[in-house]
């Protein structure tokens, strides 16, 4: 029987992803250029047969991967995040500080949790990132619903519907499941909806055909728009549907309180709800090129070792052998000259500027791909002066490419994990001090090499600022007042790498100096207590004197 609702919604569904044909034909070529294993948005493609036929020159393809590597192995390093309400002022108070260390410390325990499947997750996602411009993650729980487990999705197979700033607010997800899975989702009570009969007899007699599925992810005012009372009986701000798209029926609604994906984009432009990756995109043409001129080239290469020969047909009249012992006959007539009837044709003499051509292409590339831009510069034997600019130049080479990642794509991410672990009640009751839960967002800071090259700024800027004050103190020894050491003193150790928490709060260091001051005055006390003694001493001594002389006197 087929229900209204889930007719509704495929239909809506098929027309999201027929206007995507255009743009899944484009990224089917880029994959084919920069990720074969991913070259399957046209359709079903068996990875194991035919792999990378087309592809001539393997250069774009080992340079994806390694910019792709650089993701992981330069921006999730360590300790390479942390949460934050975007207030520094706030952040630095006691008891908010230490609710944002424990939210940090319980966020790493989710992340690197054994069975989390982040690492393959943001390893695919990655990849997509580079090629497509935008990856799909979603975070669910495990079956056991004991942790949050990460999921990758091929860009292939989601759509979604994107407000006036063309952000996704609904996904639309394609599923293939078997027949017997369905049957056991619906029997464990994962689904609730009805099973159509002919999956039911599938499960009994082929129970691994599988059955094209949509998952619909979408708010509850946007599903009953006009159902207020529906809208309540929900229970939650989203909807989770699943829906049979053979017999437009009705698997499963459940209720959500997030909307536990995201699809952040590279780069996106007005007018385009999908986004694009300006190093794949722009390489593009250039890739065509070279895998062009690649099989020029071999084919140029192959004549080069085996060239091609032209022969007098009167001289051979029988076949020609040229292998290695072979024997050929061949009437020569009266010169008896081997050459005059037979030549080679020599087709190699313009073949390196064929590989001049090649090797230019492969520099844009590159270019493109910003690969000769994320290596750090060697800054041994190097003046101070010289090391600072070095480090600047690198950093902004490399903001294209880690800005976005660390603004979109790791922010989203890690907002949807905050966001899921505080509506699971991951977060222990009463965490957060009430100035914390009042404040607009959670914000995110990353630990990079943009941000290692801001701490050694930091450092030199307080040196230089130190040797000022102490070269202006000689003439004014009030100088000195005209900033705050202590604070930039603060800023300085965090930029060298002195980590937050080693940091004395506000009140640690009001009670530090309150005890050095004690100490202090206790010694002044002591010292004038000493100083006060021998007076009295040379008093006393000086009494007892004058006493014993006038005994003497009288």
């Amino acid at each position: 029987m087929v229900d209204s609702r889930a007719e509704e919604l495929c239909r809506i569904g098929d027309r999201l992803f027929s206007k995507l044909s255009g743009y899944f034909g484009l990224c089917q070529e880029i994959a084919e250029n920069f990720y074969p294993v991913r070259a399957d948005y046209s359709g079903f493609t068996d990875p194991y047969s035919n792999f990378a036929t087309y592809v001539q020159d393997g250069y774009p393809v080992i340079w994806t991967e390694q910019l792709a590597s650089a993701i992981p192995a330069m921006l999730r390093q360590g300790q390479w995040f942390t949460v934050g309400s975007g207030d520094a002022s706030l952040d630095e108070r006691p008891n908010v500080s230490r609710a944002l260390k424990q939210a940090t410390r319980l966020m790493r325990q989710q992340i690197y949790a054994r069975g989390s499947n982040w690492d393959h997750a943001t390893l695919e996602a990655d990849r997509d990132w580079i090629t497509a411009g935008q990856p799909v993650l979603s975070i669910q729980e495990n079956r056991e619903r004991t942790q949050f487990v990460f999921r990758a999705y091929h860009p292939k197979n989601v759509a979604w519907l994107a407000d006036d700033l063309n952000r996704p607010i609904a996904y639309f997800i394609k599923l293939a499941m078997t027949a017997r899975n369905i049957v056991k989702a619906k029997q464990w009570g994962r689904f609730n909806g009805t099973v159509s009969p002919e999956i039911e007899q599938a499960a009994r007699l082929t129970p691994d055909q599988e059955f094209p599925l949509y998952q619909v992810l979408i708010p509850a005012d946007e599903l009953y728009a006009a159902d207020h009372k529906r809208q309540r009986q929900v229970g939650g701000r989203y909807v989770s549907c699943y829906i049979d798209r053979s017999h437009k029926g009705y698997l499963h609604e459940g209720s959500m309180p997030v909307l536990n994906i995201v699809a952040p984009a590279y780069r996106r432009l007005s007018g385009m709800t999908r986004g694009f990756s300006p190093a794949c995109w722009n390489a593009l043409a250039d890739a065509r090129m070279l895998q062009a001129m690649a099989l020029t080239i071999i084919e140029q290469a192959e004549k080069a070792v085996d060239p091609p020969m032209a022969m007098s047909h009167e001289a051979f009249t029988r076949d020609i052998s040229l292998m290695s012992g072979g024997v050929t006959f061949a009437d020569l007539g009266e010169s008896g000259d081997i050459r005059k009837a037979m030549q080679v044709i020599e087709t190699s003499n313009n073949f390196s500027i064929g590989l001049d051509l090649k090797q230019d292409v492969r520099q844009a590339i590159a270019e493109s791909l910003m690969i000769n831009k994320l290596t750090m510069p060697s800054v041994r034997e190097m003046r101070e002066v010289e090391v600072m600019a070095r480090l600047e130049e690198f950093r902004r080479a490399a903001l294209p490419f880690f800005t976005p990642i660390e603004q979109e794509y790791h922010t989203q991410v890690l907002g949807l994990l905050f966001d899921m672990m505080q509506a699971r009640g991951v977060f222990p009751p009463g965490m957060f001090p009430q100035e914390l839960a009042e404040a607009d967002e959670v914000k995110f800071t990353f630990v990079t090499p943009l941000n290692e090259t801001d701490g050694r700024k930091q450092v030199e800027a307080f040196m230089t600022a130190i040797q000022l004050t102490a070269s202006a103190s000689e003439v004014d020894q009030t100088v000195s007042n005209l900033w705050n050491v202590r604070g930039e003193l603060t800023r300085a150790l965090t930029g060298a790498g002195i980590a937050p928490e080693n940091i004395k709060t506000d009140d640690e260091l009001a009670e530090a100096d309150a005890k050095a001051q004690a100490e202090k005055d206790f010694s002044k006390a002591a010292t004038l207590g000493q100083q006060g003694a021998g007076v009295i001493a040379d008093l006393s001594n000086a009494s007892l004197a004058a006493a014993q002389a006038q005994a003497v006197g009288a």
